[in-house]
């Protein structure tokens, strides 16, 4: 009989969320009747975007609150240990509306004072524990600031009034800027947040509701990629992050979801949450920082601001089929990485003892892979009917994943001696024989025409 290899899976699939539940202090998610009745302090009025601060190692949260102009900033572990800094103003010691921040490797935080129309920075004294007034420079062509990133000394801005990205140093000094309003390449509408890695640029282009990619030549820019998030979304695209091995992650503030894409925004990777089952709630902001990722989302008594950890691993698993007849074809795993990793794939039985290792430490890197199983055990001799368990086990430098996907081997097994009349049907191939089969007290077998049958040794 002729068996074949099934390439297109589609039958059966699992998707991992590569977010899960961490927490900060204690808590996982803070709310306002938290914050009012446990830690006994309003905390915001509307709390948006967040960056992570590593001094010495200690873990220092920054957390910009747009409806009291300033910004709340704690340490891990000492949930005491909570200040602001800020008001409403345009000096040295407020701001009016700010939004997005970023940090940089100096301890110093920039927001954007969307309200003043400038960027300002703030030094962290970890000596002190204290946030300081350090500079502030206007935008360029009275440009109003949505979000601010940095990478590799300089400061990154959407200019939402202009529809534009503009690039400074972080002294202030203007180094270059791209677009003009449209929506065509090379063009933005009412663009907002704003990720950088190496020399890759991501926006948030709200208005055209579509998410770019831009290379940064140094003294100019390249459109990369122009992408959607799915054709039939009426996306309202808020604000975009990377992180550490580059792939990009943007909120959808209408559907309540987190987007993953790979690099370059190549692929989609992975969708977290929705509207009708959450987790989020009109969720504006993310920040990450090595694989802390803060969500802040709209303040009420129910929602606010989630901690999660990312897990870099296997982002989506599929088999040709949950139930597979090995006598006519071979059992095909696809899946995808998100970052590079040594993946070790091992068939199981049902209590998880090995039977056939396909694969052990081998190096792949991010995206869609395939791997064929012949139905084979480690001895080649055909695996018997039963129920198993296909794992996958990856090492990155996020940490490990293990993904177990369960199928079913089709069939039903044979051995010793049959006594009575018996007939094999087609519902119960293939018959798989194990060692000798005797028919004995004049018994007959009957098989059915087309019904399979094999030998297992």
């Amino acid at each position: 009989m002729k068996r074949i290899c099934i390439l297109l899976l589609i039958l059966y699939s699992i998707s991992i969320a590569k977010f899960f539940p961490a927490y900060y202090s204690g808590y996982q998610k803070i709310t306002k009747s938290i914050a009012l009745q446990q830690l006994e302090n309003p905390l915001f009025n509307n709390p948006v975007d967040a960056a992570i601060m590593l001094p010495g190692n200690v873990r220092v949260t920054f957390i910009v609150d747009e409806g009291w102009h300033r910004v709340v900033y704690t340490k891990e572990n000492q949930d005491d240990w909570i200040k602001a800094w800020g008001e409403y103003g345009s000096g040295d010691t407020g701001m009016k509306g700010p939004l997005g921040c970023t940090v940089d490797r100096d301890l110093n935080l920039y927001v954007a004072d969307c309200g003043n129309q400038r960027i300002v920075k703030l030094h962290f004294y970890p000596s002190s524990d204290e946030l300081r007034y350090r500079d502030a420079f206007l935008l360029d062509k009275q440009g109003i600031p949505w979000d601010v990133a940095y990478w590799d000394s300089s400061i990154y801005v959407t200019d939402c009034k202009n529809h534009r990205i503009l690039k400074y140093s972080t002294s202030g000094e203007l180094l270059s800027a791209y677009g003009s309003y449209g929506s065509g390449d090379g063009q933005f509408c009412k663009p907002q947040g704003i990720a950088v890695i190496r020399d890759t640029i991501y926006i948030a282009d709200l208005g055209n509701g579509r998410m770019v990619a831009l290379k940064d030549n140094g003294s100019n820019y390249s459109w990369l990629r122009t992408r959607y998030l799915t054709e039939l979304d009426k996306p309202y695209i808020q604000d975009v992050e990377v992180d550490s091995a580059g792939g990009v992650y943007v909120i959808d503030h209408w559907t309540c979801e987190i987007f993953k894409f790979a690099p370059g925004l190549t692929e989609l990777l992975d969708r977290f949450g929705n509207q009708e089952d959450g987790p989020f709630k009109w969720p504006r902001f993310m920040g990450i920082r090595g694989n802390n990722v803060i969500v802040s989302e709209q303040w009420s008594n129910e929602s606010g601001i989630q901690y999660y950890k990312i897990r870099a691993g296997v982002v989506s698993a599929e088999l040709t089929s949950d139930t597979i007849d090995l006598t006519e074809r071979d059992l095909a795993i696809w899946f995808m990485l998100d970052e590079s990793a040594e993946v070790s794939i091992t068939v199981k039985d049902s209590l998880f003892i090995p039977l056939k290792i396909l694969c052990e430490d081998s190096l792949m890197e991010y995206g869609g892979h395939q791997v064929i199983w012949d139905g084979k055990d480690e001895d080649n001799k055909l695996t018997l009917p039963g129920n198993y368990i296909m794992s996958i086990r990856t090492v990155s430098s996020a940490g490990a994943d293990l993904v177990n996907l369960p199928f079913t081997i089709k069939g039903t097994k044979i051995g010793g001696n049959i006594y009575s009349d018996t007939t094999w049907i087609e519902e119960g191939e293939p018959y798989v024989m194990i060692g000798q089969v005797t028919i004995r007290n004049d018994s007959k077998l009957t098989i059915e025409p087309g019904t399979d049958f094999a030998y297992k040794l």
